[in-house]
């Protein structure tokens, strides 16, 4: 170990562009550590502090980290590596490589970035929200797009993918797409939608709001409609019984008229008409007497 430090030593001396730093640690939550090419073992890192090629940043249990590489935000979850990779790799290879554990990157405005895994390749195409999983001898890579677009390049050929899509590659088998599930935990913590802390939260999507409440539905509405029906009542004769139907609807009955003020003392008499009678008078005449 010892001698690969000084070997990587004389290489930054003998090219000073190795020696600019490549990414910059932002933000240290926990036990983040730090191995330096000049260095033979990690040490704990500060916020602040300048990661050159050929640097490796891990997080302990219950870490966070925070890079800043180029236009690109990269957050690291707990049990993770992330190596700076040397500019003398392959033309237009990866400047990074997670060995292991997740890693999300918040693209704003930022060009394209790759990441290498253990089993492939992550390119990040322009400004977006991705997730990264390195995976293990049990677990797939896995490579999340919330927004933007990317592609899983693998020996086997290379899985692009939209918004809302996921790309896995199990340790046996092709890569393949499957629904992405919400957004993951570490990239709205990230993106600043929760609270950065110290003890990183459980790896779950973030809760959607609950639906608003359903208002109970309103009671049926009775409407009664009376209505009169025909009927017809029976009467006995002569070898049985007989029906007489009865209108339902009958005109109304109009008001009785008033009965006639009494006649006045000096009017006479007052007789009922069945009691007037024309008498014959004696002078060939008529007249009305009661009788």
């Amino acid at each position: 170990m010892r001698a690969t430090g000084l070997i990587l030593l004389a290489l930054l001396l003998a090219n000073p562009a190795l020696a600019q730093p490549a990414a910059r640690l932002a933000a240290a939550f926990g036990g983040v550590t730090l191995l330096a090419p000049a260095e033979g073992r990690f040490a704990p890192a500060a916020s602040g502090s300048a990661l050159v090629p050929g640097s490796t940043l891990r997080t302990g249990a219950g870490a966070r980290a925070v890079l800043v590489l180029g236009g690109a935000l990269l957050a690291l979850e707990e049990e993770s590596e992330v190596a700076i990779l040397p500019p003398d790799g392959p033309p237009g290879g990866p400047p990074l490589a997670l060995a292991r554990g997740t890693m999300a990157a918040l693209l704003r405005g930022a060009g394209p970035l790759a990441a290498a895994t253990p089993r492939g390749i992550a390119e990040f195409d322009g400004p977006g929200r991705f997730l990264l999983e390195a995976g293990d001898a049990g677990q797939p890579t896995r490579l999340v797009v919330v927004a933007g677009k990317a592609r899983l390049a693998t020996e086997a050929g290379t899985l692009p993918l939209e918004p809302g899509q996921a790309g896995f590659v199990p340790p046996q088998g092709l890569a393949r797409m499957a629904p992405a599930e919400g957004v993951p935990a570490l990239l709205a913590w990230v993106a600043g939608e929760t609270p950065r802390q110290a003890t990183a939260p459980p790896q779950t999507a973030i809760p959607l709001p609950a639906p608003a409440p359903v208002p109970p539905p309103a009671p049926p509405t009775v409407v009664v409609i009376e209505e009169t029906v025909p009927y017809s009542y029976a009467y006995p004769v002569l070898g049985g019984w007989a029906g007489r139907p009865v209108r339902p609807h009958l005109p109304p009955v109009p008001p009785a008229r008033p009965a006639p003020p009494p006649a006045h003392p000096s009017q006479g008499p007052h007789f009922p008409p069945a009691l007037m009678t024309v008498l014959p008078s004696r002078g060939g005449g008529g007249g009305i007497t009661g009788r």
